[in-house]
């Protein structure tokens, strides 16, 4: 995760957020369906709120060391 979390958008879209990740579009897909991803609530297209990303991002960090 080397990009400035400022030098993103406030929401982005799921590829975005795949490249921030590093994780397939896919996953990214279905860590929305399983409610792990905090979305837009502006409905379809889903739109994934950047802070919260790095928030979720930041907790699975902490669990995996």
């Amino acid at each position: 995760m080397k990009t400035r979390r400022l030098s993103l958008p406030l929401f982005l879209t799921p590829e975005q957020a795949g490249e921030v990740l590093n994780i397939p579009v896919r996953t990214v897909y279905e860590k929305i369906r399983q409610g792990k991803l905090p979305i837009s609530p502006h409905g379809k297209p889903y739109r994934i709120d950047r802070d919260g990303l790095f928030r979720v991002a930041r907790e699975n960090q902490r669990k995996d060391v």
